[in-house]
Parts: C-alpha cells; sequence; structure tokens
C-alpha cells in the first residue's frame, strides 16, 4: 500500500493543482464579468493503464480520499455498477447517476432526492452561502442547527455559532464530521419520526461511504464557492448514451455551478472519443494526466516491498515467480499478486513450526535500543530466547529439515539470518548498478532491471562458487566489460555509485 501511495502521489498532486488552477480562473473571469461566455467543462482525463478493474477501484477511491483530504473541494466518486445496482433492469440513467453524486456530496440528506444538475446547483448554493451568526435558546441541541450553534452536548453550555467554524485563514468554514457525543436526558429534544429519518439518512451515508474506512471524518467545505469534483472511475463501463447526457447536462449549468470532471481511462484516449458525439466533445476543455503502468508498480512492489530483509518470511524463487506469473496471467493486476501473497504467507505460517520466529526479524536492525547497545546484539538475545523456548518437537523438526543437530546450532543460523539478507540486498543492487552501466554503454539503453535479478538470484545455487553457475557467468561478463571499455574515471564513478547503496548498511 505504501509503494503505490508513493508511486501515485506525483500524479495526485498534479490532480489536485488542476483542481485549484481551474477554479482560480473560473473565479478570476468572475472577477472580470467574463464567466458567461465560457460554458466549457473543465475535464481531467486520468490515464490509468491497463484493464484491470480491481486496481482501478482502489486507486481511484485514493484519489476521491486525497481530493477530500485538501479541504478545497467537494468531491464525488461515479462508478458505472453503482448505476446498474440502483436502476435494476438497464444500465441506470442520467438521474440514478446524479442521485449517487448527490448523496456524497450532501451530508444532510436534504437534496438526496434530486436526480438532476438542477439539484446539484441548489445544494452548491446552499453550501456557499455565508453563514449567519446566531445563539441557539437554551434547551436546544445542536444537531437542530446541523451541529453548528446550539447546547453543547458534552458541556451542556451555550455555544455561538456562525453555522461554521472558521478556518486557518478566516475566510470560510471547514466542516468535521466526526460522530457527535449524545449528553444525558436529551433523548426527547427530538420527535421519534425525526430520529428515525436521522437513523436512515446514517445507514444511507454509510452505504453510500463505504469506500473509505474514515470517510466521515473528511472536512467539508461550507460557506466558501468551491468545485464540485465528480471522478468518474471506469469510462468505458459506461453506458455511452448515459454519459453522453451527463457530460451535456454539466456543460448546460458550466456557468453558474463549478463542476470538473475527472474521468478514468484504462486504455487510451481514443476510446473516449469513440464514445462521445463531437458535440460534446466540443464542451470539453480536456488534460490528461498519467498513472503508472501496472508493470512499473510491480518492478516497484518486488524491489521494494518482496527485497527488503525487514518482510518476513523471506520469500524463495517458488514464491517470487508464483507472484510474477500470477501478476501477468491477471492482466496484470496488483490486486491479484496481494491476494496470492496474502494465501502464500497464510500457508506458510500454517506449515513451518518454526515461523514464530518471523517477529524478530522486523525489529531495525540500524536503530540502537534504550539500554545503548545496538540492535544486532538485542536480535541476538531475543534469538536465544526463542530457541531456548522451543520444544523437543520443534527442534526435531529443525534438525531433519535444516540439519540443525543442537540449539546452539539453530541459534547461530537465525542469528545471522537478518544480516545476511541485506548483505545479499546490497549486493545485488550493486550487481543491477554495474550491469545496468554496462548495457547503456554497449547496448545503449539498459535491458536488466532489479525486479528481474531479483528473480533470477532467488534460485538455489544461482551464485555458487562453480564458474559455471548463472550467477558467476553474469559476474564474469560485466567484469570483462568493465575491464575493456570503461576508464578509470567511469569505474571510479560508479564505485561512488555503488558506495551511496553501501552507505545504507
Amino acid at each position: 500500500s505504501e509503494v503505490l501511495s508513493r508511486a501515485n502521489a506525483d500524479a495526485f498532486t498534479k490532480v489536485g493543482a488542476f483542481v485549484e488552477a481551474t477554479h482560480g480562473e473560473r473565479m478570476a473571469r468572475i472577477a472580470s464579468g467574463r464567466l458567461a461566455t465560457s460554458c466549457r467543462v473543465p475535464v481531467g482525463v486520468v490515464l490509468a493503464g491497463g484493464v484491470n478493474s480491481d486496481d482501478h477501484e482502489e486507486t481511484f477511491a485514493a484519489l476521491v480520499t486525497y481530493l477530500r483530504r485538501r479541504g478545497e473541494a467537494h468531491c464525488a466518486l461515479l462508478r458505472s455498477r453503482d448505476l446498474k445496482a440502483r436502476a435494476g433492469v438497464g444500465s441506470g440513467g442520467i438521474g440514478v447517476a446524479f442521485g449517487v453524486v448527490l448523496r456524497q456530496l450532501d451530508r444532510t440528506g436534504a437534496h438526496w432526492s434530486g436526480k438532476s444538475m438542477r439539484a446539484v446547483k441548489r445544494w452548491h448554493d446552499e453550501a456557499s452561502a455565508e453563514r449567519v451568526e446566531r445563539l441557539a435558546p437554551a434547551g436546544v441541541d445542536d444537531d437542530d442547527f446541523g451541529g453548528h450553534g446550539g447546547v453543547d452536548d458534552a458541556t451542556n453550555m451555550l455555544v455561538i455559532g456562525s453555522g461554521d467554524a472558521l478556518d486557518d485563514d478566516g475566510d470560510g468554514a471547514v466542516v468535521n464530521t466526526g460522530s457527535k457525543k449524545r449528553g444525558g436526558g436529551k433523548s426527547n429534544s427530538i420527535s421519534t419520526a425525526a430520529r428515525k429519518t436521522r437513523r436512515k439518512n446514517k445507514r444511507d451515508v454509510n452505504d453510500e461511504q463505504a469506500m473509505d474506512d474514515d470517510a466521515s471524518c473528511f472536512p467539508i467545505v461550507i460557506g466558501r464557492d468551491r468545485p464540485v469534483v465528480i471522478v468518474v472511475e471506469d469510462t468505458e463501463g459506461f453506458d455511452a448514451r448515459v454519459l453522453d447526457s451527463f457530460l451535456l447536462s454539466v456543460a448546460e449549468y458550466a456557468t453558474t455551478v463549478p463542476v470538473i470532471v475527472m474521468l478514468g481511462l484504462a486504455t487510451s484516449v481514443s476510446s473516449l472519443q469513440g464514445m462521445l458525439p463531437a458535440a460534446t466533445a466540443a464542451l470539453l476543455h480536456a488534460q490528461a494526466f498519467q498513472l503508472w503502468a501496472p508493470g512499473q508498480m510491480m518492478e516497484a512492489v518486488q524491489e521494494q516491498v518482496l527485497l527488503s530483509p525487514e518482510r518476513v518470511p523471506a520469500f524463495g524463487s517458488a514464491v517470487l515467480n508464483a507472484l510474477h506469473t500470477r501478476f501477468k496471467e491477471h492482466d496484470f493486476s496488483l490486486a491479484a499478486v496481494r491476494r496470492a501473497l496474502h494465501l502464500l504467507t497464510l500457508t506458510h505460517f500454517m506449515t513451518e513450526p518454526l515461523s514464530a520466529v518471523c517477529p524478530l526479524l522486523t525489529r531495525d536492525a540500524s536503530a540502537p535500543y534504550a539500554n545503548g547497545e545496538d540492535s544486532d546484539e538485542e536480535y541476538a538475545d531475543a534469538v536465544e530466547r526463542f530457541v531456548d523456548a522451543l520444544d523437543d518437537q520443534a527442534l526435531e523438526y529443525a534438525h531433519k529439515k535444516y540439519d540443525f543437530a543442537t540449539k546452539r546450532d539453530l541459534i547461530v543460523a537465525l542469528r545471522d539470518v537478518y544480516r545476511l539478507r541485506r548483505r545479499w540486498k546490497l549486493a545485488l543492487r550493486c550487481i543491477h548498478l554495474v550491469c545496468v552501466a554496462a548495457e547503456e554503454k554497449f547496448k545503449k539503453r539498459a535491458t536488466t532491471t532489479m525486479a528481474d535479478l531479483l528473480l533470477d538470484a532467488s534460485r538455489a545455487e544461482y551464485f555458487a562458487d562453480d564458474v559455471k553457475s548463472p550467477g558467476a557467468h553474469l559476474i564474469k561478463i560485466t567484469c570483462a566489460r568493465l575491464c575493456d571499455g570503461f576508464s578509470t574515471q567511469e569505474i571510479a564513478a560508479l564505485a561512488k555509485e555503488m558506495l551511496t547503496h553501501l552507505e545504507e548498511d
């Protein structure tokens, strides 16, 4: 998850800047009186690369989460299956699409029955209107004021609010919609019908926001004119007529509602051009954004996760190749790789009696502990305590499978695991660095990736002492290229680059 977040961070940042810049241009046109002359819809085309819907579901939900966390825009996610599920028969129409959008935008539920762009405009006008300060009468729950002013539930004190709390800049409000505590003796302040309606609305809100675990904690922008971002996850999955009608409705209100549409494409822009009529396409002012390709994602996962010494259990050649094969066989889907990794890990812990030692390997071997000693020593002490506590059955298993005759042999082997895995990772990085340098010099392009080298080197006896082993042959060829084609200065530059990796240890 961390690797995917880092991979998408650059594109998400550009999308956020596009939203803010587009709305800034709109506000400038309003100030100059030129807004009526522009009715084109700002559209961001997000090229996801690949047709694996499982990955896109996570990616575009993460994009919506990112935009909501910025607190600079209202945001809703629209999926083709949302329309089909609510339509019952057929693919769902434009009214269903706007209904899905409004149920995510409006946290009060007042506009959930809206089925058109006109309803979105009414909601946006209310959300953007300035709030007037008012004093709540004694004994009135602050829920009756939408949570903005009234009697504080926790302290039972009278509070004054402007409808919203001012943000840091003092020019509007950002309201946190986390759950409110209810004080004792207040159950009679709301009618039974109102409580039933509120519970139903809460269930509907939770259903709409199931895509995010903490969706109710996102800031809601109230009291400021902010854009409405509608993220379409799977554009190719929509009925072309519904998508056309939806964009035409948005364009009709382009001068009165600041709507920005983000269209997620799994293939290419040409697929969108084939779906929309020329008249509709002329109303769109589009800008493209490129996410990482699935192949790049998988390489990053292999290099930063599967190769990491901190990841336990250590993956052997069979597991690494199984994951790589699963990735290619399932439309280059990282979600399929994640599911396979879960199953493989469960199988390992169910069949390996010595798996309990794995948590010891997760400790950061570079950080000192509280007693001032190096963590390597702390790790060694933890290994000794673990082995001393093993029963005879576990020791018999270790002897049969790994040929450890005594507890001392097992302690020595386990104590060296993390150190040796760390060295192996650094050695592969140095070999990869030299291979890439030689290929760029002689072939004009690098063909060896760290992910491929990891798959090869994980095979048993790949780096055997025998000169005929694949690893020994690779090193021999690479060293020969260095001697024949590299100057002393170029070799020195390579050595310095290696040292930057070795300094991590």
